[in-house]
């Protein structure tokens, strides 16, 4: 069956006539004309923060929130101007472990049907160990605001280069590339965790 697919990657939307997407490697039907979806360069959200204000006592709502100037609990940095960096235990003068985190993309929805907006927040993270091994991965975080204040609902994490993140109908989507394809992973909240399901792939660049 034909639809149109709208992929929204930071604010830019690409609308294709096309096939449905697919499980990764499922062949595209026969007659049916593969997505040719292609993602435009994208804007990472910390290159648009700004300097930090003062800080607020209570907020309103998540779109009362500066995320670019937050400290989130599972991450060990900072973020200032959406980005951050912690050197551990370099008060004690010798080699140290370097984290360092960078916020990539910011969406709004209410993805618990509860008549109030959650945020999602694609978070790089990456730790430099004194051994000179390193590890980096994405991680969404889903935050609320319960009583004026931020409260952690859920966490994900990949290891895909460059993800970008949008939010539809209460859904959460991670879009990537993979093998020449691009790829996303729909994921939904439930009971407090984030669930995926399949991802599906397109033909893409």
């Amino acid at each position: 069956m034909m639809r149109t697919l709208a992929i929204a990657l930071t604010g830019v939307s690409l609308l294709v006539g096309c096939a449905s997407p697919r499980p990764r490697h499922e062949p595209t039907p026969a007659g049916a004309r593969a997505c040719a979806v292609v993602a435009p360069a994208t804007r990472r959200a910390w290159e648009a923060c700004k300097a930090p204000t003062e800080a607020k006592a209570r907020y309103a709502s998540v779109r009362d929130v500066d995320w670019c100037n937050q400290g989130y609990a599972p991450v060990l940095a900072t973020l200032r101007q959406g980005r951050g960096e912690m050197h551990e235990y370099e008060q004690l003068g010798g080699a140290h472990d370097t984290f360092l985190a960078r916020l990539d993309a910011v969406a709004y929805g209410d993805l618990d049907d509860d008549g109030q907006p959650e945020v999602a927040l694609l978070i790089e993270e990456r730790a430099e160990y004194v051994s000179g091994a390193s590890h980096a991965e994405h991680v969404l975080y889903v935050l609320r605001v319960r009583d004026g204040r931020v409260e952690p609902v859920a966490r994900w994490s990949t290891e895909q280069r460059d993800p970008s993140l949008t939010i539809d109908d209460a859904s959460i989507m991670v879009w990537y590339m993979a093998h020449g394809e691009r790829c996303g992973t729909p994921l939904a909240l439930r009971a407090g965790e984030l669930v995926a399901s399949p991802e599906a792939c397109a033909p893409g660049q």
